[in-house]
């Protein structure tokens, strides 16, 4: 018993001890086992982590790539906004040009409008014009058929010629059947002549202009110094018969032309004597002749170069038929020498001027 008693601690050491190792292969165990299970846990880990590394990598190289293509993108956008900021800039320049061109456009509509409102008021006027020329035309036909029906001996010898013209009528009187030579004493052929010619235009609202024309054989007298004042006194003297029978006088202009504006050579002594006239024109009231469309062979059918002296025009009411009193001529040679001729007036002077006409008028 006390060998069984010696023996007891030892075998209970070794219990204890086996029990013990017992206990620490277990840990071991347990530790190997936790160890390879660690081990396992951390290989699948770090596989993951590369995974995801390699993940994020790609990631992060698509981003980038993504990047450059949206900085590339936003580059062109950029370029393209520019251009949009120039093009919008262009069509707002373009739009204010436009606008201005719209406003000259509406002016020179507007400026269109008014001219053809104008070029209207002017084909009406116009128009009228037209028809009221054709009244005077007709008016004018039917002056010259009468006057040609009642001078139709004289007509006929010779005596006087009946023309119609543009604008009016002009009748050419021979001197030698109205006037002596040297005179301004009206014959009684001529009175009676002219008595006729009255008549037609007592009622006729025409502009009477009474043209004195010699031809260049000089004449120098107490009574006429020059060939002017032969030609005004002539002139007059048709002008104040006119008057007494009737004629309007201040419808009546004379004018003398004296030797400056011959329709003949005054070379030949038939020359001279158609220079020798009195030259009645009619021209209705109404009528402006526009002296830029006067023909100047009207005032010279007969072909020849009359100087370019201007005529002394000579209101009929101021001169008295045998009372022309001197006045001092200047050189024909003088290309332009406009004359008046002084009178004894016996009633107000009322001019009327009618030189330009005598130049713009002529034969048909």
């Amino acid at each position: 018993m006390r060998h069984s008693n010696t023996h007891s601690p030892s075998l209970r050491t070794d219990r204890k001890l086996s029990k013990a190792l017992r206990e620490c292969g277990k840990v071991f165990v347990v530790l190997l086992l936790v160890s390879s299970s660690t081990a396992c846990v951390t290989g699948k880990t770090h596989r993951l982590v590369v995974d995801d590394l390699e993940a994020t990598q790609a990631e992060r190289l698509r981003l980038a790539a993504r990047n450059e293509l949206l900085e590339a993108s936003n580059e062109s956008l950029t370029a393209e906004r520019i251009e949009l900021v120039n093009s919008v800039e262009d069509l707002r320049l373009a739009r204010e040009q436009l606008e201005s061109e719209r406003k000259n456009l509406t002016l020179e509509v507007n400026g269109l409008a008014k001219e053809r409102e104008a070029l209207q008021s002017e084909l009406k006027a116009r128009s009228a014009q037209l028809a009221k020329r054709e009244n005077e035309l007709s008016k004018l036909t039917g002056t010259y058929d009468s006057l040609i029906e009642e001078l139709e001996d004289e007509v006929a010898s010779g005596q006087i010629q009946i023309e119609q013209l543009r604008e009016g009528l002009r009748l050419n009187l021979a001197s030698e059947v109205l006037f002596p030579s040297g005179s301004a004493d009206l014959g009684s052929a001529g009175t009676q002549m002219l008595q006729k010619v009255a008549s037609q235009l007592q009622e006729a609202n025409y502009v009477v202009t009474v043209q004195g024309h010699t031809d260049d054989v000089p004449i120098s007298t107490a009574r006429f110094p020059s060939n002017w004042e032969l030609a005004a006194a002539r002139a007059t003297r048709v002008a104040r018969l006119l008057e007494a029978e009737g004629v309007e006088p201040r419808r009546i202009t004379g004018v003398s032309y004296g030797e400056y504006h011959p329709i003949a050579d005054n070379e030949t002594e038939e020359g001279r004597r158609r220079n020798r006239r009195i030259e009645i024109r009619l021209k209705p009231v109404s009528s402006e002749l526009d002296p830029a469309e006067a023909d100047p062979a009207e005032d010279n059918p007969g072909g020849a170069d009359p100087n370019e002296t201007e005529p002394t025009e000579v209101d009929p009411t101021e001169i008295e038929p045998a009372e022309v009193a001197a006045t001092e001529i200047e050189s024909t040679e003088e290309p332009a020498v406009e004359e008046s001729t002084e009178v004894e007036p016996s009633e107000p002077i009322s001019e009327q001027p009618a030189p330009a006409e005598a130049h713009a008028a002529g034969s048909e």
